[in-house]
């Protein structure tokens, strides 16, 4: 019995390892067979690509590569570039998923922007003096929400604000000083315009940037105003002299936010570049750099406590910074659009946040959850600001509307209607007046619920050269 059981066991030891031999060959057949298909796929995806660049170059198309060697960015230009080419490259456009087109003097008609609504990747279009009509291009916006488009067509009235810079006398951003007698607005030709908030005489203007001025903010000492442009410098003036005190450098992209902390040693700024910087005011240094967006940085703000940083982002998010710990304490994702504006409320419980899907969100702070949602503009919204007792909420859009709504229950007080694209709104420090500036070019004065401005001033008008008493001094 004993020699037979033996027998038994040492005929079936052969077997396992038969069977064991022919298991991991059929493994490895397998890993060689996906590996094969997986390198084929590869190999058929950098044929379709190699052949869509090809395609493109062949329409007369210039592709600029980013580091990850994925376009970034498609230029089209001249009158040879018409609606059949296009129509006969859009699949590759759509293979690529270029994030900027350009059509530049392209003789592209409403038709044609048939075609370029079906490039959903793409987060900016640049339409320049084509035959497409206002109309078309507002069409494209709605099949786009996600898309910034831009023109400087004089015939279209884009309702972008980053569109609007590209118009020389597009105000972009407005603010009271810390006593409410002052205004300060900016505008697309980096032109810093000081007025008084009584009578709206222009008392000051100042060449603050080389190019558009996107963002400003008092200190909370009123001495210094930070600025920040399309040079990507910030810059500090001394608000006695409106002459220049500082410079700021670090940022490799156009600054979109700036804001000072209540306490007034710091300085946060965001830039195109995605990254959050944090400076000292003391040593006029960077402290720190948060990054973590995958899209421009759109705004910033400080919470009232000096410990958090809010900012917003072209990557339909908001972070929570925490300044000691140089990291993103919460990320808030509930919008549909790149986010453009975000405040602390005075008393840092909640946030409000604005974006191209034309709502407005209130956020609790310490949950990062969205406690109400605000409907009623019927476009993107690119300002939001509390009134200084925290009781009232302002926002301005591209719909032409300013929208005041109390920020306990979130219910509409009321609304103002303006010229097209509100692109700033500011409220005076102790009493309910508020500023808004607008796309062509206005800055508007409001008493508490008035419907009318008590005053407008428009910056387009001549002002006298000896206005113009700072310059930008060379880098």
């Amino acid at each position: 019995m004993g020699e037979s059981t033996a027998t038994g066991n040492s005929d079936a030891t052969p077997r396992r390892t038969r069977w064991t031999l022919r298991l991991a060959l059929i493994l490895l057949a397998a890993a060689f067979l996906v590996g094969g298909v997986i390198w084929g796929v590869d190999q058929w995806q950098a044929y379709r690509r190699d052949d869509a660049i090809k395609a493109i170059q062949a329409a007369g198309g210039v592709l600029t590569p980013r580091s990850d060697s994925v376009a970034s960015r498609a230029y089209f230009a001249g009158p040879e570039f018409d609606d059949a080419k296009l129509a006969s490259i859009v699949d590759a456009l759509i293979l690529l998923k270029p994030r900027r087109i350009d059509f530049d003097q392209c003789p592209i008609t409403d038709e044609g922007l048939t075609h370029v609504e079906r490039l959903t990747d793409t987060r900016l279009i640049f339409v320049h003096a084509t035959k497409a009509s206002g109309a078309g291009i507002e069409r494209l916006r709605a099949a786009l929400p996600k898309a910034t488009v831009l023109t400087t067509n004089p015939n279209i009235m884009a309702s972008s604000l980053l569109a609007h810079a590209i118009y020389p006398h597009a105000i972009n951003r407005v603010a009271y000083s810390h006593d409410g007698d002052t205004i300060v607005a900016g505008d697309g030709n980096g032109m810093l315009f000081v007025f008084d908030a009584r009578t709206g005489s222009v008392m000051r203007r100042v060449k603050a940037h080389e190019s558009w001025l996107f963002t400003l903010a008092f200190s909370p000492d009123g001495q210094l105003l930070a600025t920040g442009g399309g040079d990507g410098v910030i810059r500090l003036w001394r608000t006695d002299t409106w002459r220049l005190h500082h410079e700021l450098r670090g940022h490799a992209d156009d600054v979109h936010g700036v804001a000072f902390s209540p306490d007034g040693r710091q300085l946060v700024s965001g830039s195109d570049d995605r990254s959050v910087r944090i400076w000292s005011l003391e040593s006029y240094s960077l402290k720190r750099t948060f990054e973590g967006h995958v899209g421009a940085v759109t705004s910033v703000a400080f919470s009232p406590d000096s410990k958090y940083v809010a900012s917003t982002s072209r990557d339909d998010t908001i972070r929570i910074w925490s300044v000691a710990s140089s990291e993103s304490a919460l990320v808030l994702r509930d919008h549909r659009g790149d986010v453009m504006c975000v405040a602390f409320h005075p008393h840092g419980h909640q946030i409000a946040s604005v974006a191209y899907d034309g709502r407005v969100l209130l956020w609790d702070v310490a949950t990062g959850r969205a406690t109400r949602t605000l409907n009623g503009h019927k476009d993107r919204i690119y300002s939001v600001a509390y009134s200084p007792d925290g009781a009232r909420l302002a926002t301005s859009a591209g719909d032409g509307t300013l929208r005041i709504w109390d920020a306990l229950t979130g219910k509409p007080l009321q609304v103002i209607s303006g010229p097209r694209d509100l692109s700033s709104v500011a409220w005076h420090p102790r009493t309910g007046e508020f500023a808004l500036s607008s796309a062509d070019g206005n800055v508007m004065l409001y008493n508490h619920s008035d419907t009318r401005p008590r005053l407008t001033v428009w910056t387009r008008e001549p002002h006298p050269p000896t206005e113009l008493i700072a310059d930008v001094p060379a880098p």
